[in-house]
């Protein structure tokens, strides 16, 4: 299985230097950001340093606007169809969307979905698949999986997210059969801290096990961020990103474990 990180790991730092260090880790995977105005000069430095490029991540301020009337959604709805038309003029094969923000997101809605269903029409035109993410409301997950109906409508499963917000469901077993992407990090169950794996209390053991049985071989991808917990604080890049290497290794080969 390849490993992969997310570029924007913390620190400040250029692009390139980025690239270069995740490289030097061993890292042969990135995931990058969907909005970024150098996103092609990114993908083509990283590709021709040999990492794969496994996803974009689609914006998500003010998402919530999707589910309301007036303009602003069908603002957003038109975006993410331009940036998924980048994606697949660049080859990314899949992009991550939130459904929501908050825990009171507005009342999901046919108006939602119409906007959604747009965004996934324009995934299928441009060969790009729409990774869904569990975030507070797996409920309007789920109502998007019932209605919206397309080859193109896949999951990305947050192992953080998951034990952060909802960790008495078993979104892979939900969910599995449409998986395509993870984010992996830690937290201790109290706030949403991006930690490197095994640093905090995140069940990797349940995690790798979830993995395995549903038959996952795409990257071990962490998504990962410094300068979030003070943890981290005083690592520098190097350490930071060495270790996180370690750390998908060492999850690699418990999902490798549970798959025998």
């Amino acid at each position: 299985m390849k490993k992969g990180i997310f570029i924007y790991f913390g620190f400040e730092m250029e692009m390139r230097d980025r690239i270069d260090l995740v490289k030097k880790a061993g890292f042969d995977s990135i995931m990058v950001w969907a909005a970024d105005e150098d996103i092609a000069h990114t993908v083509s430095y990283a590709r021709k340093q040999g990492l794969y490029v496994s996803n974009a991540h689609l914006p998500f301020k003010n998402i919530n606007c999707i589910w309301e009337e007036g303009d602003a959604g069908d603002i957003m709805a038109d975006e993410f169809c331009r940036l998924l038309k980048v994606c697949g003029e660049l080859s990314i094969p899949a992009a991550v969307y939130h459904v929501s923000s908050s825990f009171t997101p507005p009342p999901y809605n046919m108006k939602g979905i119409e906007r959604i269903r747009k965004v996934v029409k324009a995934a299928e035109e441009y060969g790009v698949d729409i990774a869904f993410e569990n975030l507070r409301r797996i409920d309007y997950l789920q109502y998007v999986y019932d209605n919206v109906k397309s080859e193109r409508a896949k999951f990305c499963f947050d192992c953080g997210h998951h034990n952060y917000l909802c960790p008495e469901l078993d979104l892979l077993e939900m969910f599995g059969d449409k998986l395509v992407a993870v984010h992996l990090h830690d937290n201790f169950g109290d706030y949403d801290w991006h930690m490197l794996p095994f640093d905090a209390k995140v069940d990797y053991e349940m995690v790798a096990g979830g993995l395995a049985s549903v038959g996952y071989e795409g990257p071990v991808s962490l998504e990962v961020h410094q300068d979030v917990h003070e943890m981290y604080k005083d690592y520098t890049p190097e350490q930071f990103v060495f270790e996180a290497y370690d750390r998908a290794v060492l999850i690699e080969k418990m999902i490798s474990n549970k798959t025998v």
